[in-house]
């Protein structure tokens, strides 16, 4: 069972891990054809964040002709913000199926 103090924890640190959109985007709108979740939308591109349904998947990343989306864990560099966010997502997920086999 998760310890009352560290469920809080987990949850303040994975609620600043996220995509960000640099000031390097030109608003070209490519990106969307990505999103499977209609998450970047023209007002949240303008933001510099996605939508409320961005499930942090990354498929817009791939999308972005400038590199302007990228994750950002922190103050930390894109990569290294993306393997914190891959390596937190297994553990969580690896974790709870545990848990639930129990």
């Amino acid at each position: 069972m998760v310890n009352k103090i560290k469920l809080p924890f987990l949850v303040f640190l994975l609620s600043f891990s996220f995509l960000a959109i640099d000031q390097s985007c030109t608003l070209c709108m490519h990106c969307t054809r990505y999103c499977k979740y209609d998450a970047l939308n023209p007002e949240d591109i303008k933001r510099s964040i996605p939508g409320i349904t961005c499930t942090l998947c990354g498929d817009c990343l791939a999308g972005c002709q400038y590199n302007s989306i990228n994750y950002r864990y922190f103050r930390l560099s894109p990569e290294i913000s993306r393997n914190i966010w891959l390596v937190l997502t297994v553990t969580l997920h690896t974790v709870f199926l545990g848990l639930a086999r129990l």
